[in-house]
């Protein structure tokens, strides 16, 4: 970006879907078991939890991630660990 002399505002609330589930993987990943609140503080509180929750539930249904608790309690890990 500083090659391109970009100005502008990096925003990630148009982040794309693949993005967005490496960047899930790598914070639960590096910071354990994360609850919404604690992934929303490291990625970006710009990006629609809606969003977030989609991407979750895809990596969760192909088993790359897990999740225990239910509700505001519910806490997400890597099932698959990744180096």
């Amino acid at each position: 970006m500083k090659k391109l002399d970009y100005k502008g505002k990096i925003n990630l609330k148009n982040i794309e879907p693949l993005r967005l589930k490496e960047l899930l993987i790598k914070v639960i990943n590096d910071y354990g078991p994360c609850k919404m609140n604690g992934i929303r503080e490291r990625i970006g509180k710009e990006i629609p939890v809606r969003k977030i929750r989609k991407q979750l539930d895809q990596l969760i249904e192909e088993g790359t991630v897990g999740k225990s608790g239910v509700s505001k309690g519910t806490a997400y890990y890597v099932q698959k660990p990744v180096k």
